[in-house]
């Protein structure tokens, strides 16, 4: 089962243009904060009235914390889940507002 679990999280990073931007700033990050990390992540319900599902989230680094919220329209499509697209795009915003912070660049 493990070596199921491992070809999915391989495949997911591989395959996902999001997941590889996220590996990308956090491997940035890092070079200067080893504890650099995903602080908190939560749903946002505030626009759900128009159809949208939203998440905020936090990232800590170089002890402060940075955070951004992403929404995304809730659309009736087989296999596609909203709130986990809309997770990792506020994660990812997040990410991108500590590495601006840092004055670190992306490694190509």
């Amino acid at each position: 089962m493990d070596e199921v679990e491992d070809l999915e999280i391989q495949l997911s990073l591989s395959k996902n243009p999001i997941n590889r931007e996220i590996i990308r700033v956090l491997a940035t990050l890092h070079t200067a904060d080893a504890t650099a990390g995903l602080g908190s992540q939560k749903p946002l319900y505030d626009r759900e009235g128009e159809g949208m599902i939203g998440a905020h989230s936090t990232v800590r680094f170089a002890g402060n914390e940075y955070e951004a919220s992403a929404y995304v329209r809730e659309i009736n499509c087989r296999g596609f889940i909203a709130c986990g697209l809309a997770e990792r795009l506020s994660e990812l915003g997040a990410l991108k507002n500590a590495l601006r912070a840092s004055g670190l660049r992306l490694k190509p």
